[in-house]
């Protein structure tokens, strides 16, 4: 599932299944935390390259 997906949904946590018996619980918070989409651009980076 993508990842996008879960964070527009509103979940706060995601349980995988690695295995038959293992399990992680994920908390989404971290997935927007490491959202590149989400950080912060220089405006004048992108201008300087067009």
């Amino acid at each position: 599932m993508c990842r996008r997906l879960v964070i527009n949904a509103g979940l706060k946590e995601v349980v995988i299944r690695r295995t038959a018996t293992a399990f992680d619980v994920v908390d989404v918070a971290d997935w927007v935390a490491e959202d590149d989409l989400l950080a912060p651009r220089d405006a004048d980076a992108i201008l300087d390259r067009q």
